[in-house]
């Protein structure tokens, strides 16, 4: 009769053996690959041909519902359509953590919804231009998407 062995809780911190050299080999040929293909590990023409494609459908959507959108019907299909592009602005296909990805787009929509209604609030009782007060949550937001993209592209 076989004996059994006990099985690590959850929360117990699993513990594997010393290095034997496979991560290191396993990066070697995936810049190998990079090498012979002539593509960088870091960002491709297609990959910022494609974010630029999905940020034009996101800011089509934007401007079509702030500016054109004339009947209820209208603005739920375009706020839709900013749903379902927003998420999909920098996802990677090599990368991970799709979930929290989504989730944060949705968070980061509702945080400038939020943030374009509290604008034309305050641009209505301190008497702002009207243009002020409808561009300065998408300036504010164009100067973080900038500082971010610069970020990741440091890295």
């Amino acid at each position: 009769m076989p004996t059994l062995k006990p099985q690590p809780l959850a929360g117990t911190p699993l513990n594997f053996a010393a290095d034997s050299g496979f991560y290191a080999e396993c990066r070697r040929r995936v810049q190998t690959f990079f090498d012979e293909h002539g593509i960088s590990p870091h960002a491709t023409l297609g990959m910022y041909l494609k974010t630029a494609a999905i940020l034009g459908w996101f800011a089509a959507s934007y401007v079509l519902l702030v500016f054109v959108a004339a009947n209820w019907w209208q603005g739920v299909l375009l706020s839709l359509s900013m749903a379902l592009a927003l998420p999909f602005a920098y996802l990677q296909v090599r990368s991970g953590g799709v979930g929290l990805k989504v989730f944060s787009g949705i968070m980061i929509g509702i945080l400038f919804h939020m943030l374009n209604n509290l604008s034309s609030h305050l641009g209505l009782l301190q008497s702002w231009r009207p243009f002020f007060a409808a561009a300065a949550p998408s300036v504010v937001f164009l100067v973080a998407a900038t500082a971010m993209m610069w970020w990741v592209e440091r890295r």
